[in-house]
């Protein structure tokens, strides 16, 4: 295994010790990997049959595939009529377009895409809105108030919190799929959310976001739902963070789980142990940057699992134009114009996916998180497999060398196997290598992720 990075220079760099330790655990059960499904499913579902099949099996697919586990479904808020701000993609549909008449057969694409995904095996799915309807908000659009300081009126965070409750409830009795979460805002401190943007979004202040959570988790009880109520859904952690700090005790009383975007993570150690103290989990429910090597997403990944030690984690879209997306198709793009099935053109899997398909392949669903000792690295151990995994990221311009030891395990007579993948998307497997002694030597590439799983 060694041998893959030797001919990269590895002798000459300098040699780092890392340890994993099994027996310090920092997650106990991790629940898997996903996507949101606001915007790409509104475009993807108007794909052809084995278009769409080969694009779902790329995402959701065990074999070759990510086998993502985890989606989030957009409940639209829905413009209203005459107001074109909105890209097409990003126009999700609502299911009540005027107050007191409601839509059942709206947002057909997205659906179709939902339900194709329980059908490959989605395991959790979460609800979630960016906006309330039109006839909710101040400015009378669900792009956003003239000034960003709020566009949910007072009086309708009541009727906000029963719209998306009956939706819930619809989807659950009428369509046999029941959301297993619900999160009734996005990126609500966001200063972008003003009347005129290209999507959906609602600044919500955090004292009316402590309202909302609590009327949302009402509503549901109203329903029978067992649905949990997620939230803050901060752009950046100091986000989340400032309106946790503005709930009231009823509110996090209300609050299932704290959902958190990681956009800029500056503070996670302060929200894990917030989160810890109110006895919560935590998810990264979303993530996404527009570097198509997937160095930038991988330390991302990395740093979130080490630091705030979510239960979850998701990206923001699997398809998309550009380096944002896993796949890149030029149909996922912010034009305003209606998007045209026949239109479809070709996908790119982008080194990206491939470093993505590194973490979604090697730490699964029920794997429990486990320390290791750099910084750039991440493990796990899968107690149905009983066999770990180890994740290292060099992002540096030169080979990093490693010797490999365990804590609580020998490495002696285990079989290690490497997978290795570079910036520009080349990927290589190494041969099953027999550790002969208690540490092995490792060399990552410059600009690499390697996975390396241990068995036996």
């Amino acid at each position: 295994m060694a041998g893959m990075a030797a001919k990269a220079g590895a002798a000459e760099a300098e040699t780092r010790q890392l340890r994993v330790d099994l027996n310090a655990v920092i997650q106990p059960r991790f629940r898997g990997w996903g996507t949101s499904l606001a915007w790409w499913a509104h475009v993807a579902g108007r794909f052809p049959d084995d278009l769409r099949g080969e694009l779902m099996g790329k995402v959701f697919g065990r074999g070759d595939g990510l086998g993502l586990n985890i989606v989030r479904y957009n409940i639209g808020g829905g413009e209203q009529p005459g107001i074109t701000h909105l890209a097409s993609r990003a126009a999700v549909p609502g299911f009540q377009p005027v107050e007191g008449k409601w839509d059942w057969g709206a947002d057909v694409y997205q659906r179709r895409i939902l339900k194709e995904c329980r059908e490959l095996g989605v395991d959790f799915v979460e609800a979630f809105g960016n906006s309330p309807p039109w006839w909710m908000t101040k400015s009378g659009s669900v792009t956003g108030d003239e000034d960003g300081r709020g566009n949910l009126r007072e009086e309708r965070v009541g009727d906000y919190a029963e719209y998306l409750a009956r939706v819930v409830w619809y989807f659950r009795e009428k369509e046999g799929m029941e959301f297993q979460t619900l999160a009734p805002m996005n990126e609500p401190l966001g200063t972008w959310w003003r009347l005129g943007k290209h999507q959906e979004g609602c600044v919500v202040p955090p004292e009316q976001q402590s309202r909302l959570v609590v009327a949302t988790r009402e509503a549901l009880d109203r329903y029978g739902l067992r649905t949990a109520v997620t939230g803050p859904e901060g752009n950046r952690i100091s986000h989340t963070m400032r309106a946790l700090r503005g709930y009231r005790g009823e509110a996090w009383k209300a609050l299932g789980h704290v959902n958190t975007h990681t956009y800029h993570a500056d503070g996670s150690e302060a929200l894990r142990e917030l989160v810890e103290k109110k006895e919560k989990r935590l998810w990264v429910s979303e993530y996404g940057d527009g570097d198509s090597s997937g160095m930038r997403l991988a330390a991302r990944i990395i740093a979130d699992l080490r630091v705030l030690r979510p239960e979850a984690w998701v990206y923001w879209q699997a398809m998309d134009n550009g380096g944002w997306g896993l796949l890149s198709h030029p149909q996922f793009s912010n034009m305003k114009r209606e998007i045209r099935a026949h239109e479809h053109g070709a996908h790119e899997l982008r080194a990206k996916y491939h470093v993505m398909r590194q973490f979604t392949s090697h730490l699964r669903p029920g794997c429990r998180l486990v320390d290791s000792s750099l910084e750039n690295s991440v493990a796990a151990f899968d107690p149905r497999k009983r066999e770990m995994s180890l994740l290292v990221l060099n992002p540096a311009e030169s080979v990093q060398q490693l010797t490999f030891t365990l804590a609580g395990a020998v490495l002696k007579g285990k079989t290690l196997q490497a997978t290795l993948v570079d910036a520009e998307g080349k990927v290589v497997s190494g041969p099953p290598v027999g550790c002969e002694e208690d540490s092995e030597q490792i060399g990552v590439p410059a600009r690499s992720l390697l996975a390396v799983r241990v068995t036996g």
